[in-house]
């Protein structure tokens, strides 16, 4: 098939080539001083406060089995309803298979931010011939029904449980609703978005064109009844598992947080995957749960050791899986992945 870069003017191609990577590259360079600046700010925290440390000593190796048990299930469910949304695209791939791409580039990310993207998009278009658009199309599907349906049975908890819940004399509830009205509307907000960049310049047709493919992909795919229920299935399932996750998190350390603020942590982890400030979102998970600790009237240390044993645990099990299903040797070709996937683009 024909790159779509071959079909632009060779001004509007050299141009590309000009412009793009720079951008990407400070991009990038942004992100990861952002990750410098938290971990920073993370470690001065952490030794300012090095007595709070001693609610590692009250770990119990029970509850951390019962959180690598929930992360597995996670695992296996998020691999799920990304196949269930992919199976739209009209590939035929079985759940093994996809299970074990699934993992691969789940481990990739974590160490080298978007290579387990440009890893799945260049495995499902060489073997599966999914084109570079239906994959990103998927992708943004995924997070948006993923955030849509997490925010909802969140909302849902809070307001079972404790609806006047505030913090910072603001009630929760509110922002959980705000946040859920905004994941719901994307994608008519960026199509609308858009629509004034058309007729501008050669390359703003192009990139406007592509773009509006995605947004018509994500619109057709959460318009699907079947695959809205069969993803509210395993979304209620992960909401449940990952609840249970997050509080055996904070119990390992002694803290034992009502449901309802384990609902409000569960719902930030869930944005974090949506807003992704630095590679891994490392550090502003942290912060996150040591100030929704405080709120909830614990030291705000714990909440970050509790954000740090779910990091530590993710990080552990992927690894593991990654080793055992041959991940270890892509990490040595993520620049050939990242060439391949740039040169064999095929929206």
């Amino acid at each position: 098939m024909t790159s779509p870069s071959r079909e632009l003017p060779p001004r509007v191609k050299r141009a590309l080539h000009r412009v793009s990577p720079h951008r990407h590259t400070w991009a990038r360079a942004g992100k990861f001083l952002l990750a410098g600046v938290c971990l920073a700010l993370l470690v001065r925290y952490i030794w300012l406060n090095k007595e709070d440390l001693s609610a590692v000593r009250r770990v119990r190796p029970a509850y951390m089995a019962l959180i690598m048990t929930g992360i597995i299930l996670n695992m296996i469910l998020e691999a799920n309803q990304f196949l269930a949304v992919l199976r739209l695209t009209g590939a035929r791939i079985a759940f093994w298979p996809w299970m074990r791409i699934f993992v691969i580039s789940r481990f990739l990310s974590r160490l080298a931010p978007q290579s387990g993207n440009l890893y799945r998009a260049t495995v499902l278009k060489t073997r599966f011939k999914v084109r570079v658009t239906n994959y990103v199309s998927v992708l943004a599907s995924v997070n948006l029904l993923n955030n849509f349906w997490g925010l909802l049975f969140a909302l849902g908890m809070l307001l079972w449980t404790e609806p006047m819940l505030r913090i910072e004399g603001q009630p929760v509830w509110l922002f959980l609703l705000g946040a859920l009205a905004l994941v719901g509307a994307a994608p008519f907000l960026l199509e609308a978005a858009l629509t004034p960049l058309e007729g501008r310049t050669a390359l703003l047709d192009r990139l406007h064109e592509k773009l509006v493919q995605v947004v018509r992909g994500i619109r057709t795919n959460v318009a699907d009844t079947g695959l809205l229920i069969e993803f509210a299935v395993y979304a209620s399932l992960q909401f449940a598992v990952t609840l249970g996750v997050v509080y055996y998190c904070f119990a390992c350390l002694g803290i034992f947080l009502s449901l309802s603020y384990v609902a409000v942590c569960t719902a930030a982890l869930k944005l974090s995957r949506l807003i992704v400030l630095t590679p891994g979102n490392i550090g502003i998970v942290e912060f996150v749960y040591g100030w929704l600790s405080y709120q909830a009237g614990y030291d705000p240390t714990e909440g970050v050791l509790a954000a740090l044993i779910l990091r530590a645990l993710v990080s552990i099990n992927l690894t593991v899986f990654a080793a055992a299903l041959g991940g270890f040797p892509y990490l040595f070709k993520s620049r050939r992945v990242t060439a391949t996937s740039a040169g064999n683009e095929d929206p």
